[in-house]
């Protein structure tokens, strides 16, 4: 009964802000996740999600699935699947976001493209199309958007990233009340250290919220076996996670905990191409 109750909560808001909880909040891939949601500065499959100029320093075209099942609640599981193809003059981009069931449902799609410019720096950018559908009563909007990010590696094992979720401040239209997309900011810093760990925090900027505080860790404990962890100050949310190597495949699962809401648990499958 409570979980019932919560949901139709979740729902009234969500429509109503019209993704003022966007997912741009929590990242993909259970990597980010178990590392406290940041996620700026990976140069991975999910840079199509969570930092474009992520793209620009993968090592080989890649394939991705994700799954979460947020607070235990089925009607709230979220699905992804992304695609990064390496080319010789950059990297191009797919995605595609699907939040919900039949009566209500949040769908994502994008394409995107990422370039380095030498071993130091590198650029990306995405054009995003949402839609949103609530029952018949309300009806759906949808609209396109923009994303914008950049990475630096100003010195050895330093990564430096910097992302904009929609700059241009666009807005539903369709909507009565002419519900506004939110505009996030997030810049963030990693260090590797050696082979034993990698230290990663960022900062999150929606223009009409509070700052959120991500921090997280990650351990390689034995050869293609790694632990991490991780905190967010957005409702005191707490992560840990787990992530496996076998030749071109990489699985990772991790769970948060909401203060309020309880336990989210994610699983991620990632296939690298040419890569053993």
């Amino acid at each position: 009964m409570r979980k019932l109750l919560l949901l139709h909560i979740l729902i009234i808001f969500t429509y109503l802000s019209v993704f003022s909880q966007n997912e741009n909040f929590i990242s993909l891939g259970a990597r980010s996740v178990g590392m406290g949601n940041t996620s700026v500065n990976f140069t991975d499959v999910w840079a199509v999600q969570n930092n474009q100029a992520g793209l620009g320093f993968i090592q080989s075209s890649s394939i991705g699935l994700h799954y979460e099942n947020r607070y235990g609640i089925s009607n709230l599981g979220y699905k992804s699947i992304a695609g990064a193809f390496k080319t010789n003059s950059g990297t191009f981009g797919v995605k595609f976001n699907y939040q919900g069931y039949s009566t209500y449902n949040n769908i994502e799609t994008g394409v995107s493209y990422g370039r380095s410019f030498g071993e130091y720096f590198a650029a990306g950018i995405q054009i995003d199309y949402l839609h949103t559908s609530l029952s018949q009563d309300y009806g759906s909007a949808g609209m396109a958007l923009a994303e914008i990010g950049i990475l630096a590696k100003p010195i050895k094992n330093l990564i430096i990233g910097a992302h904009v979720y929609n700059p241009t401040m666009s807005k539903y239209k369709e909507t009565v009340n002419t519900e506004r997309i939110p505009t996030i900011f997030k810049f963030g810093a990693g260090y590797k250290f050696d082979d034993v760990a990698f230290l990663n925090a960022e900062i999150v900027k929606d223009i009409d919220y509070p700052f959120i505080i991500r921090a997280g860790v990650e351990f390689n404990l034995v050869k293609n076996f790694v632990a991490r962890a991780g905190v967010s100050s957005n409702n005191s949310l707490i992560s840990f996670g787990a992530g496996y190597k076998l030749k071109g495949f990489h699985i990772d699962v991790a769970f948060s905990y909401h203060s309020y809401l309880g336990y989210s648990p994610f699983i991620t499958l990632v296939y690298n191409f040419n890569k053993q």
